[in-house]
């Protein structure tokens, strides 16, 4: 199973509660590569909804998936942490 973007769900803890602000867990079958261009999307997208607390929490959820033994995932959501701090930088620069 890995992570994709989602709409919010009941938050947890471990690996439930990284899973609980933006992402879900499909079969891996159903997975592609995580581009830049989705990973922006999703990052736009949880910065709109969380603000900071969204990077944070894309951090969290990658070391929980790295934790697992899925380090595709982790990578996948490290993609989006970065492109949400891009993105957050970018706003705060006037």
């Amino acid at each position: 199973m890995s992570f994709v973007g989602a709409e919010p769900a009941p938050a947890g803890l471990s690996l439930s509660h990284c899973r609980s602000q933006h992402f879900a867990v499909v079969p891996d079958g159903a997975r592609e590569r995580m581009t830049q261009a989705t990973a922006e999307k999703l990052a736009a997208r949880m910065l709109a909804s969380s603000g900071l607390r969204a990077i944070w929490d894309s951090y969290v959820a990658a070391s929980a998936a790295h934790g697992l033994g899925r380090a595709d995932v982790a990578e996948a959501i490290i993609a989006v942490a970065e492109a949400a701090e891009r993105e957050w930088m970018q706003r705060a620069v006037p």
